[in-house]
């Protein structure tokens, strides 16, 4: 009994079966992370926190859970603007991930790119949105 087909078929399936938990660390699985409702779309608050938190991370170049002003202007390049005083409320020289959150200038910056994002303009991103604005945002990367 020749078993290719049935072992080709099989793979086949096993290869076009979906599952309910996208693979880990993919846009689907950030996305349904942020997803707090469950409603298959992230609100302004949903998308606010995950935005913020991952921009945090990525500040946060050693993973101490604050930012220092040395991993700010690793980013961000010398800082004469003095932004990371605005930030850094407590003024300890390490901005917390509330003070990041709280921010004005960031918060006004993650509404921005809620909007830019929206393209439906309902107050609601899809998966497809967020994807399209990474592949947009991937094709400017010099």
């Amino acid at each position: 009994m020749n078993l290719r087909p049935l072992l080709a078929s099989t793979l086949l399936l096993a290869a076009c079966a979906t599952t309910s938990t996208p693979p880990a660390g993919s846009t689907a699985a950030k996305f349904k992370a942020a997803d707090l409702n469950g409603d298959g779309t992230l609100d302004r608050t949903e998308f606010n926190s995950a935005y913020a938190e991952a921009r945090f991370r990525f500040f946060d170049a050693n993973n101490d859970g604050v930012i220092d002003k040395k991993e700010f202007e690793r980013v961000l390049g010398d800082d004469r603007g003095d932004r990371f005083e605005a930030i850094n409320k407590s003024k300890t020289g390490k901005i917390t991930l509330d003070e990041w959150k709280s921010a004005p200038a960031l918060q006004k910056r993650r509404s921005e790119v809620f909007d830019r994002i929206d393209k439906k303009k309902n107050g609601k991103l899809t998966l497809e949105e967020v994807r399209a604005a990474l592949e947009a945002r991937e094709q400017y990367k010099p």
